[in-house]
């Protein structure tokens, strides 16, 4: 243990060293440049403190999928659940016999916090996880954002939607002179906090039993077990620490950001944007990039502010492009995380000749007639509305049933084609076979520039490049106001159509269901089609399709371009539904519903997501007729499926008429956490 503390002694002494030389470096370049270097050093400063935050966020983060190859979507989430624990024990006060009344404080708050959030993790792993492992890690994301849903929710509940806040401990208050510069004690203390916590994590990691446990089961659970040693209780103890980290980075995070249910997106981006630039499952990778993320952050608001928002995304799409697996991280970590999708075989493919297809086509051409002789035409509309985002779901079917490829920000498509149709038409032409076109082929192309970009790595890595690309294109509404009408949105008229009043709300549901059947046909054909069986064996064996001499990221390109013209023209569907689009149909939660919508209803199977999300929009419109907090029910539904119902409703009727009552994992031995050997190793926790 001394040699190798020794060793690390050296090298952290090489990295202050190089550290002291780069920053007397870059003032020299700021001096020469007519920066005013003390600005310049507190905005370094302020990087750094928010960088800490996203240091014991990613620390978290990165920690769970090194050891226990679990990408972890909540961890966003349970940092925001972290930071509501803290406002709530702050203004709390208690009777307790032989205490009497014990007020709540800050200190206090970063004492329970964590405690309480690392039990909330307790409780996902214990109750949820166990069952999944042994499943595709796909099936860890999936679950880990129905919690995301879940816990937002919860939170509106017991504490509102408006803002909410923390004030700093009477010891911080003020600030404190730096040479010619003052700076918060506050954020000094948070910094110093942050290093001395990830420092603590790394020589527990490096030097103690429980440590040396975690790196062995990672690296080899059978010798682990052989030698006695129960590993999943471990792994549930590195969940536990994950989420603990994640609390009390939310209890840290209190008196500095405004502590509101939406704070968690950009947590969880900039987390994983941590990871990926750093190297996923890299314990120093999430440290030097955590910090630097911050400086990046704080020094493009002061010097460049109007691309501030943007500038993050910039360092993660460069190391992306020069360095996939991380300043810090290994090859082999890109392809750990890699989320294969596994299908059920045995649902049928259902063609144009299909009986169920000629069923349930004569069943929806109907529908205008039922709902108006037995209910009312507002479930006509519902219905348009579900049509829209079965067009939606089916092109995430495509890639993510069909191809592996799971994409979190499928919102960006249904939402740029809305935009899209409504800007041509009320600032370019009034011929509506226009602007679809321009709203498909826009979107196409920006599908096109992702998967550009993200298929190479795949897995969590497009997932979260999918996801940052949608906030880009979500905030860019709010930066041309003019263009776009920012938070009022953007009304229009639907222009004339020959021989179809696209105004009536039943015309334009026949013209939804011919498209969204038009396109399912097309969808069947192209998985038919060479192309479609190369993407099908794409998903199943990637290494040997390469091996057969296969382009794959080309087929997986054109495959997630095909399914951002599919979301495209559900937007164009929306449009014409509304006339009207605002933001909202940019958000993340979109995206979330369409997850929600394929998981529900079947992945890989074409049908199943257009099932499941006619299902899930009833569902709830229905429901939230009398829940307000309807978020809340699809997380609790979505987590149900994802356990007990992972091959979707579909799956219910084939299963009984096969007498296969089987919905979840066929092992018959109690699964375990996949063993990750890319990470937890002695280099990576160096």
């Amino acid at each position: 243990m001394s040699g190798l503390a020794s060793g690390a002694a050296r090298r952290a002494g090489v990295a202050a060293a190089g550290s002291l030389a780069g920053l007397v470096a870059i003032f020299a370049v700021v001096t020469l440049a007519g920066i005013d270097p003390v600005t310049f050093g507190v905005q370094v400063l302020n990087g750094l403190t928010l960088g800490g935050i996203y240091v014991l966020i990613a620390i978290g983060l990165s920690l769970i999928f090194g050891v226990m190859n679990v990408v972890n979507f909540a961890h966003g989430s349970l940092w925001m659940l972290g930071a509501y624990l803290a406002f709530a024990v702050v203004g709390a006060s208690v009777t307790v016999p032989g205490f009497g009344v014990i007020a709540g404080s800050f200190w206090l708050a970063l004492l329970v916090a964590p405690l309480l959030v690392g039990a909330v993790g307790f409780g996902i792993e214990y109750a949820t996880f166990r069952p999944l492992y042994g499943r595709n890690p796909l099936y860890h994301i999936l679950l880990t954002f129905g919690f995301t849903l879940v816990f937002v929710d919860v939170v509106e509940y017991f504490w509102g939607s408006g803002f909410n806040s923390v004030a700093p401990p009477e010891l911080f208050l003020g600030a404190i002179q730096l040479g010619p510069a003052y700076f918060p004690k506050y954020r000094l203390f948070v910094l110093g906090a942050a290093l001395g916590l990830s420092g603590l994590v790394w020589v527990v990691l490096k030097f103690t039993n429980f440590g040396l446990i975690v790196r062995a089961g990672s690296q080899n659970r059978q010798m682990a077990r052989s030698l006695g040693i129960n590993v999943t209780w471990y792994y549930t103890g590195v969940f536990v620490l994950g989420a603990a980290l994640a609390g009390v980075a939310g209890a840290l995070s209190a008196p500095l950001f405004p502590i509101v249910p939406s704070m968690w997106t950009r947590a969880i981006i900039l987390a994983f944007i941590v990871v990926i630039v750093g190297g996923l499952g890299s314990f120093r990778g999430a440290v030097v990039a955590g910090l630097g993320v911050g400086v990046v952050e704080s020094l493009g608001s002061t010097y460049l502010p109007e691309f501030s928002g943007y500038l993050v995304y910039i360092l993660m799409f460069t190391v992306l492009l020069v360095r996939p697996y991380g300043i810090f991280g290994r090859e082999e970590s890109v392809e750990a995380a890699e989320t294969n999708v596994e299908i059920d075989r045995a649902l049928p493919t259902i063609g144009a000749k299909s009986p169920i297809f000629l069923g349930a086509l004569a069943l929806f051409a109907v529908f205008p007639f039922l709902t108006q002789t037995f209910l009312s035409s507002y479930y006509l509309g519902v219905m348009v509305q579900a049509l829209a985002l079965a067009t939606l779901v089916l092109g995430l079917d495509l890639v993510t049933g069909y191809t592996g490829l799971i994409s979190f920000g499928h919102a960006m498509f249904i939402g740029l084609g809305a935009y899209v149709t409504a800007l041509v038409l009320v600032n370019v032409t009034g011929l509506l076979p226009v602007a679809i076109l321009v709203a498909v082929v826009v979107t196409a192309l920006l599908a096109w520039a992702v998967g550009f970009l993200g298929v190479r790595v795949g897995g969590v890595y497009f997932a979260m490049l999918t996801l940052a690309v949608a906030q880009i294109v979500h905030q860019m509404v709010f930066d041309f106001p003019s263009l776009t009408g920012s938070n009022d949105g953007l009304g229009f008229a639907l222009p004339p159509v020959p021989f179809l009043n696209l105004g009536d709300t039943t015309t334009l549901y026949y013209v939804s269901l011919l498209t969204l059947a038009a396109l399912y046909l097309l969808a069947v054909r192209v998985l038919r089609s060479p192309f479609g069986t190369s993407l099908v064996a794409i998903r199943d064996s990637e290494h040997r399709m390469e091996a057969l001499g296969y382009d794959v990221d080309k087929y997986k390109r054109r495959a997630f371009m095909l399914s951002g013209a599919y979301g495209g023209i559900g937007g164009v569907l929306y449009a014409m539904y509304f006339t009207f689009v605002d933001p909202t149909v940019l958000k993340w939660t979109v995206s979330g519903d369409a997850i929600v919508m394929m998981v529900l209803g079947g992945m890989g199977t074409l049908y199943g997501p257009i099932v499941g999300a006619i299902a899930f929009v009833f569902l709830r419109n229905g429901l939230s007729i009398y829940v307000s907090h309807w978020e809340f029910v699809a997380g609790a539904i979505f987590i149900f499926a994802v356990i007990f119902m992972p091959r979707g409703l579909v799956s219910l009727p084939f299963d009984a008429l096969r007498g296969d009552g089987a919905g979840g994992s066929s092992t018959e031995e109690p699964p375990e956490p996949a063993a990750n050997p890319q990470s937890g190793g002695d280099g990576d926790v160096e």
